[in-house]
């Protein structure tokens, strides 16, 4: 089959896809409608997904940026239309008090969510939606973020970025007119997020060779070239050009139908964001005012790629490797956590319970193979 990239978006939705990898690659979005003017088909849309009834929600931002206009449009064609508007004093943080307020609020007969927003009302929809098996459309009001189109939602629970399987939006709504008038530091925070696809596709190849995990050449190619129509148009993203705009928002819509190809979110999240995810909890820990996500995953992504060079330029002396390995000390490291995750630590020890990568013997397992393969950066 021809390669991912000679595709249009909207012909990689809802089809069934054999990819030279072996697997069928498959998302399940009706729509992706990214152009100006687009919330104007929205009500046309509705009719066609044979929806009457409707929640729209949105925070205090994105419903001035766009919701209000939305609700107006719907209003004027009669739809059955409920909106709740987050409020708070500081930034919406999609937590449990969040869901709870989304949850007590939407009317039980709905059929659909509309969220308009980015990443925390995406975040809060998704995971609303597959709970109560809505269906839901998002409204972009930002190209802040690459989640619009991925099967995970990410919600802090117990104080603890977690990340949850869920089931991707209905349709996609991205209006140019709308998302170039977004602030400034959401946009570079979009571009930020592709920015860090650098680091996670060399992460995700580097598993690829030392624990044998699956890798789709085709889908890295869809993300390295989301990269490559960023990149492209730096200054016109600074300079709020259509175009530039519309290919930010695309390439952040793609790294997420790549994450629904695969089924996780290798393709597009690396290290870069396991390390952003920290820094997150311990804003949260130390009530300090959020940063945007992008923001972080590309400052983030900058030390990451400091750490390859690094490692790069290191010879690896496998002896001192073992050696290393064979004095891990589980409970110094339990006891670390505790100290450093505080009311998160029960998660994170929960999760080394169930994936052991502290294991001394897949520790010893994986230097073995790189030692065999003679891996190089």
């Amino acid at each position: 089959m021809p390669s991912f990239k000679k595709y249009q978006i909207q012909d990689l939705l809802q089809k069934e896809m054999q990819c030279s990898c072996g697997r069928i690659h498959y998302v399940d979005i009706k729509d992706i409608i990214i152009r100006k003017g687009a919330i104007n088909i929205i009500p046309d849309m509705l009719v066609k997904y044979h929806c009457k009834k409707l929640f729209l929600v949105a925070d205090e931002n994105t419903y001035e940026a766009a919701g209000k206009e939305v609700e107006r449009l719907l209003k004027k064609k009669s739809f059955d239309l409920t909106t709740h508007v987050f409020r708070r004093e500081t930034e919406l943080v999609p937590d449990e008090n969040a869901v709870g307020e989304f949850i007590l609020h939407i009317p039980k007969d709905t059929d659909m969510i509309l969220a308009v927003g980015s990443g925390t009302i995406n975040d809060l929809s998704k995971f609303v939606s597959h709970q109560l098996s809505i269906p839901y459309m998002i409204v972009t009001t930002a190209p802040s973020m690459d989640e619009f189109s991925s099967v995970t939602t990410a919600l802090i629970v117990d104080n603890l970025k977690t990340t949850y399987e869920v089931t991707p939006p209905k349709a996609i709504i991205a209006d140019i007119n709308i998302l170039k008038r977004a602030p400034l530091n959401m946009i570079s925070a979009g571009f930020g997020d592709i920015i860090g696809k650098y680091t996670s596709l060399c992460d995700w190849e580097l598993s690829r060779t030392i624990n044998e995990e699956y890798y789709c050449n085709d889908v890295a190619d869809l993300v390295r070239n989301s990269i490559e129509k960023c990149t492209s148009h730096i200054k016109g993203i600074k300079n709020r050009e259509d175009i530039a705009i519309a290919n930010l928002t695309e390439s952040l819509i793609l790294s997420g139908i790549a994450m629904s190809f695969v089924g996780n979110s290798r393709p597009a999240s690396g290290s870069e964001h396991h390390l952003t995810h920290f820094w997150e909890m311990m804003f949260l820990f130390r009530g300090k005012k959020a940063v945007l996500h992008g923001t972080k995953v590309g400052i983030s992504t900058i030390a990451i790629i400091k750490l390859y060079q690094i490692l790069k330029e290191q010879k690896i002396d496998f002896t001192t490797s073992i050696e290393k390995v064979n004095v891990f000390n589980k409970k110094e490291w339990i006891q670390q956590i505790k100290k450093v995750y505080q009311s998160g630590a029960p998660v994170v020890i929960a999760l080394e319970k169930k994936f052991m990568k502290n294991s001394s013997e897949k520790h010893k397992e994986r230097i073995e193979k790189i030692k065999k393969n003679g891996l190089r950066l």
